[in-house]
């Protein structure tokens, strides 16, 4: 469930952003998305590759006084990678052998961004661009009964290096 919210800036045209996931259902001419997720482990200490990829648009977004309203269409990819160090398990019962857990991690965020603005009375704008920002994080796992389980994921970055701030937050409810 993807949104868009802020300032979208393509040359000398800025629009005004602000598109929650149903407005961009109701308006939108693409939607489109995919993720994926890698882990490798070996005791307490994993690697991971997180990737999120999608192609958004919202049509009649504000835009500026002389321009009226634009079109917006917007591909992201982000690819979140880092090692992870488990500081807490404890077994779970009729889970099949998997525990409640809680891992923290470190790593970076990169963010790819092509966006293309379409004013109702000029010709469109394209403008891409990508980043990598630092991140710190923490995931709990537990385990909801033999079949079941809920993973809970957040992290913060940016720290000033590539962005001031940048935050994820996931829940998963996982069946085995």
């Amino acid at each position: 469930l993807t949104a868009m919210s802020g300032d979208l800036q393509t040359g000398p045209l800025t629009a005004e952003v602000d598109a929650s996931f149903s407005d961009i259902l109701d308006a939108s001419d693409s939607l489109f998305g995919f993720a994926g997720r890698v882990e490798v482990g070996k005791g307490r200490w994993a690697g991971f590759v997180d990737g999120l990829y999608g192609n958004l648009g919202a049509d009649d977004q504000s835009g500026p006084p002389a321009v009226g309203s634009v079109d917006v269409t917007s591909k992201l990819a982000v690819v979140d990678f880092g090692l992870m160090y488990r500081v807490w398990d404890a077994p779970a019962d009729h889970a099949d052998g998997r525990d409640h857990s809680i891992d923290v991690y470190a790593g970076g965020r990169y963010q790819n961004i092509d966006a293309e603005v379409t004013p109702a009375v000029f010709a469109s704008r394209e403008q891409s661009q990508d980043w990598i920002d630092p991140i710190i994080g923490a995931r709990g796992i537990v385990q909801l009964g033999e079949r079941f389980d809920l993973t809970l994921t957040g992290d913060i970055g940016g720290f000033g290096v590539s962005s001031d701030f940048t935050w994820s937050a996931r829940a998963v409810l996982g069946y085995h």
